[in-house]
């Protein structure tokens, strides 16, 4: 794997996090369609997800090595690919690999917010099972924060209930699906 590019990733994503916390200048980038991010991103990181699905997986990473490949499948995307399909093209990759450090637990070894980011691909599956599994991680997690600092994984929360039950309501996200030229119906969600 791409060790240092990923640690890259990892040091633009959450920052030195000397306090246990992500810096703040990265939380407020992690959810804003913002141009020069995106062309950060772009500049920095373009073709990462593609190479790092064609290189062989060597004996087992860091756990934090993993969560910054999570990273580069499920948030790299739709940052370098925004408003496209491709956008979603590496899902699958992170969900397994996701999935991987849930089931081995290491997800335990992570800080709250880094673990936020493991589950995300779960967030963003179009199955309702993985929404589901989502909702529970994100239940566990927010129980998990001390109650100070529980204003971000109570919206990572909020966010998942409401990823569920458009997944329940719909079968998949309308908005991924609808080609520019269609109307929406009325029973299809906002885009956001």
């Amino acid at each position: 794997m791409e060790t240092s590019t990923l640690e890259e990733l990892h040091l633009l994503w959450f920052g030195t996090m000397a306090s246990g916390w992500a810096d703040s200048p990265q939380r407020i980038s992690w959810f804003a369609a913002d141009p020069g991010f995106d062309a950060e991103l772009i500049r920095r990181f373009a073709g990462l997800p593609e190479r790092l699905l064609q290189e062989p997986r060597r004996k087992e990473p860091a756990v934090r090595e993993l969560l910054s490949t999570v990273l580069a499948f499920d948030q790299l995307p739709r940052h370098l690919y925004r408003g496209t399909s491709r956008a979603f093209a590496f899902d699958a990759a992170a969900r397994d690999l996701a999935a991987h450090i849930i089931d081995s637990q290491e997800d335990m070894n992570l800080t709250i917010d880094e673990r936020a980011f493991v589950y995300m691909p779960f967030l963003h599956s179009e199955s309702l099972e993985d929404q589901v599994r989502s909702v529970r991680l994100f239940t566990a997690l927010r129980n998990q924060t001390p109650k100070g600092y529980r204003y971000l994984s109570g919206a990572f929360l909020q966010s998942a209930h409401q990823h569920h039950d458009i997944i329940r309501r719909f079968g998949r996200f309308p908005h991924r699906h609808r080609m520019p030229d269609q109307a929406s119906s009325s029973q299809s969600p906002p885009v956001r």
